[in-house]
């Protein structure tokens, strides 16, 4: 499945997705098909320090339709801090929405586990897992 991420939350954890999404994608067996739109950070730091889901959506939506005419069957936001609207993106979204925290909830409920702080690191693992997961499932 070709899965499009809406990165800009800095090269090095793009670097991180990449890479691990590329090696988890080879080790099910599974061709990747990946596209990259870039969404800037100090925008959507500011958006998300003023609550503004609205205007973070826009920034998004303008994205998604370039990820879908490239070929996305899914998109993904990389931001942690990008989520605070995905309820309102998913919404709007033209394509389906891998949602990270709805992800680490899943993994942490069949583990019987408890979180109270996890790391980026972590996160950025589980959400990886969630989109290797819907792109070989498709």
């Amino acid at each position: 499945m070709h899965v499009g991420l809406i990165v800009g939350i800095g090269p090095a954890a793009t670097d991180y997705y990449y890479r691990t999404i590329i090696a988890q994608m080879a080790a099910a067996g599974s061709e990747l098909e990946l596209t990259m739109v870039h969404a800037d950070t100090m925008t959507l730091l500011a958006n998300q320090a003023a609550d503004n889901k609205d205007a973070q959506v826009r920034i998004y939506e303008h994205l998604a339709p370039k990820l879908q005419a490239a070929g996305a069957r899914r998109v993904a936001v990389t931001s942690i801090a990008g989520h605070f609207c995905i309820r309102a993106f998913e919404e709007v979204s033209p394509l389906p929405v891998i949602d990270l925290l709805a992800a680490v909830n899943h993994q942490v409920q069949s583990q019987g586990q408890r979180v109270g702080v996890a790391a980026r690191r972590q996160l950025a693992a589980a959400h990886v897992e969630a989109i290797v997961a819907a792109a070989v499932q498709s």
